[in-house]
């Protein structure tokens, strides 16, 4: 069976879909670079379903060798340890399969770009590569990709740093804002394309503050990650600058740079945070159930060793809680006593009886028991 290779392939794309009614437009070169993405795009995407077909997903770090939680090997951890070992599995899970979405649409996107399909023809507005009102080719299809791989990206690294959902929601948000901005701009004829610019800078940088502060995670994966968007990010903008908005690179030259930036933001990016992840989630899943095992075996003020990481004392609260945790009462070394004068007769006596009550150690409301699971 005859399989046409990707220079024959290129050459058949501008004759089969031929560029109308534009005069920048892509060249030979540029579509066998396209095709070239492609191939990349479906490899990564065939490795990617792969991985997640055949990935075990072990919870290396919540467990010893014996396959025990290290909590109940200790002989303090519950139920709950291998709840944990559950979610941190299906966490994994959703990382592998938002990541097989980014990369199906990139080379579904690609496809159409090598295939001269996805774009219309834009008056220029400044005279650089070619003269100013020249029909230049934008493909619009590029955009609509990065629109929604933006916020998949961005909902992979919220849920790797368990952020609130309200900080979740606020930051897909503005990351799916700022390529719909640039598409608006790229799509407008006149000088107003560079308000749609500021607009999407505006939105960038906002997305960038709720990932590097409310949303942020102190681990190399999540890092990793906040530093890939930030490079890339402003790359991206100076590519649109560039191409769409200054007319300073030619068509083939555009597809160039995007190209390479998507594939190392994309693919590899994504490869790299998918090796990284479950090894930082398993260290801290190890370090909670350490702190519980240690906590557990401290005696109360009772003198009872508690065996349940809810029934410790609040004596033990930077072991059981974040940030955010806290207690019903304050905490107290001895038991506070006090003396209250009783209101009702005794029976058979007719006298006032004084009774004395003790208020014991406060007590702690697992209702009240929030932890913040990040470091």
């Amino acid at each position: 069976m005859y399989v046409p290779n990707i220079m024959e392939r290129a050459r058949g794309s501008l004759e089969i879909n031929p560029p109308i009614g534009v005069t920048a437009h892509l060249s030979n070169n540029g579509t066998k670079w396209l095709w070239t993405v492609t191939a990349i795009y479906g490899l990564s995407l065939l490795i990617y379903m792969g991985w997640t077909i055949g990935a075990s997903y072990e919870d290396d770090g919540a467990t010893t060798t014996t396959g025990a939680c290290v909590a109940c090997q200790e002989g303090t951890g519950t139920h709950s340890c291998h709840r944990r070992a559950a979610s941190l599995k299906n966490r994994m899970k959703e990382y592998h399969s938002l990541a097989i979405l980014i990369i199906a649409i990139g080379t579904v996107a690609y496809f159409l770009m090598a295939s001269d399909l996805g774009y219309t023809g834009i008056n220029t507005q400044f005279s650089n590569y070619v003269p100013s009102s020249t029909l230049r080719q934008i493909f619009y299809v590029r955009w609509v990709y990065y629109a929604l791989a933006m916020p998949l990206l961005t909902a992979i690294l919220t849920r790797f740093a368990r952020a609130p959902v309200g900080d979740i929601i606020l930051a897909i948000s503005m990351a799916a804002a700022w390529p719909i901005s640039l598409l608006i701009g790229a799509l407008i004829r006149s000088s107003y394309k560079w308000g749609l610019y500021v607009f999407a800078l505006i939105f960038y940088f906002y997305h960038m503050y709720l990932l590097a502060g409310p949303c942020r995670r102190k681990s190399a994966a999540y890092l990793t990650g906040l530093g890939a968007f930030i490079l890339f990010g402003i790359l991206y903008f100076i590519a649109w600058g560039c191409a769409e908005g200054g007319n300073v690179i030619s068509t083939t030259s555009e597809m160039i740079w995007y190209g390479i930036i998507d594939i190392f933001f994309m693919p590899f990016f994504l490869a790299c945070f998918l090796i990284m992840a479950p090894s930082e989630d398993q260290k801290d899943v190890n370090k909670r159930d350490l702190g519980a095992a240690e906590s557990g075996l401290a005696p109360t003020s009772s003198g009872v060793t508690a065996t349940h990481a809810h029934s410790q004392s609040p004596q033990m609260g930077k072991k059981m809680f974040g940030r955010y945790g806290h207690h019903d009462a304050p905490v107290s070394e001895k038991p506070a006593t006090g003396i209250v004068t009783g209101t009702e007769t005794q029976p058979g006596t007719g006298d006032m009886g004084t009774g004395q009550m003790g208020t014991g150690q406060p007590r702690l409301s697992e209702a009240t028991a929030v932890g913040d699971h990040r470091t």
